[in-house]
């Protein structure tokens, strides 16, 4: 079994009478689009359609980020959160940005 994943609300247009092999494959789509596949022209043949945030679709083990570096806005490194927009590099190769008061 394979996942198909759509993240338009709308259902894309497909034509071919076999652009899917297997409908028995899990589709998710957007939460609150569930109509809009179901009486949607080859999207309406899915056994398995399933909607999600965009929250509910994120895993993350913290455990596994481990703070490496840590930078202000015009990219000076912060021995510690300093107000402000911090930049953060983590262990395992990934940044994000932190809003410090």
């Amino acid at each position: 079994m394979k996942l198909i994943k759509v993240l338009n609300p709308e259902p894309p247009l497909c034509y071919g009478e076999d652009i899917f092999s297997n409908y028995e494959s899990s589709l998710v789509i957007p939460k609150g689009s569930l109509d809009a596949y179901r009486n949607a022209y080859i999207w309406c043949n899915f056994y398995n359609i399933t909607e999600v945030s965009g929250i509910e679709d994120i895993n993350v083990d913290a455990t596994e980020m481990e703070e490496i570096e840590r930078y202000d806005i015009n990219g000076r490194r912060l021995e510690q959160p300093t107000p402000g927009v911090n930049i953060i590099k983590t262990s395992d190769g990934s940044t994000r940005k932190e809003w410090v008061k």
